[in-house]
């Protein structure tokens, strides 16, 4: 596998037609793509923007939340040869406006009608032309009423190279205006090949993406995610994490150091107020699942009558705390900011391993991270 081209050939030639492999909340039920359906979504989608007079090296801007039209867009993209570059679902008309002119973007496809708004201010001038993801946006053309290219367009497409640009990612200009990195198809797959043989991931996994796709760090892993053929549910607002984790109860989940502080400082406030009996009996069960996993972490094993006593607190006080998590998650993934090691030691004596990694965008974006072991 060289490009994400190949990757979603794989994606599409090997796991089941039938299988269900992204989901997201829509009203009061789900609306879920099968591997069927992804594949020709995005081939759809690749065929309209030939038509629309999108070609390879060619620009194309994608200002939208997480949602299964995010990957459907960007492997699009891919199919055709076009360099995707995402942009922040929240960012002010200027900023986009910054960005677009300065990678030349040919298309602007944009989601949800206040941003539609924010696209158009954006685009005006710039002569790109603004589409919308869903139709019936307000001075908006949409993606699904474009014309079609032929099928013979799409077979005519010359192969890539490893070396080809695949994505422009902006940083967040924070020390001046924002700077694209340049990221090829080679720097995608390395990661996402390295990643997969470190960590046990399988088409078994139910996943959590609420975390950017415009940052490198979600869309990279959710490519380990695709890989695997893992299930992924987006969370299209941080906000909504907590009440669909119990509705999604994922496997694996990836977030940033917030939010697993959040939850450290939520649970021993909990059990502070509660106090008496169980304050007295989560406290046991911490200290005797410290004595098991201190001896683990420096290659020892701690004495049976300690084991017996942690398999007790798994069973009778940690299985509580993981079942607020959804009670499925095998391990987490963070990044972005240093975790605190009071919050990664409590997390793992309970039962829920966090890898932490560490890395830039440039480098698409790991550079170091530590293995379940």
């Amino acid at each position: 596998m060289e490009t994400l081209r190949d990757l979603f050939h794989h994606v599409v030639d090997t796991y089941p037609s039938r299988k269900v492999l992204l989901r997201i909340r829509a009203g009061k039920g789900w609306r879920e793509l099968t591997v069927r359906a992804f594949e020709d979504a995005v081939r759809d989608v690749a065929s309209r923007l030939l038509k629309a007079g999108v070609g390879r090296g060619d620009r194309v801007a994608l200002f939208s939340e997480n949602r299964p039209e995010w990957p459907i867009v960007d492997f699009a993209c891919h199919l055709i040869g076009a360099v995707s570059v995402p942009l922040y679902a929240t960012l002010p008309a200027w900023q986009v406006r910054y960005i677009l002119g300065d990678c030349g973007a040919k298309l602007l496809i944009v989601s949800g009608r206040e941003r539609a708004h924010t696209a158009l201010e954006a685009a005006e001038g710039l002569g790109v032309r603004v589409v919308g993801i869903d139709p019936g946006l307000e001075g908006i053309e949409g993606l699904p009423e474009l014309p079609k290219a032929g099928r013979k367009a799409l077979a005519d497409i010359p192969p890539l190279d490893p070396a080809d640009l695949a994505s422009l990612i902006y940083t967040s200009g924070t020390t001046g205006d924002p700077k694209g990195v340049m990221l090829s198809h080679r720097n995608f797959v390395s990661q996402f090949e390295t990643l997969r043989r470190m960590f046990p991931i399988t088409e078994h996994d139910i996943c959590m993406s609420f975390l950017p796709l415009s940052h490198v760090f979600e869309r990279t892993v959710d490519y380990v995610f695709f890989r695997c053929g893992s299930q992924i549910n987006y969370v299209d607002a941080i906000e909504k994490v907590p009440l669909q984790l119990s509705e999604i109860r994922p496997t694996i989940m990836v977030s940033v150091p917030r939010m697993y502080e959040r939850s450290y400082i939520k649970i021993i406030s909990k059990v502070q107020q509660e106090g008496g009996a169980k304050r007295r009996l989560f406290e046991w069960a911490v200290r005797v699942g410290r004595q098991v996993r201190s001896a683990q972490w420096r290659g020892e094993r701690a004495s049976a009558f300690a084991r017996g006593q942690y398999a007790v607190a798994r069973s009778r006080v940690f299985s509580k705390v993981l079942e607020k998590l959804g009670g499925r998650l095998r391990f987490s993934i963070s990044g972005g900011a240093p975790l605190a090691r009071e919050v990664a030691e409590f997390f793992d004596i309970v039962g829920l391993p966090i890898v932490q990694g560490y890395g830039l965008t440039e480098s698409s974006p790991v550079i170091a991270v530590n293995t379940l072991e």
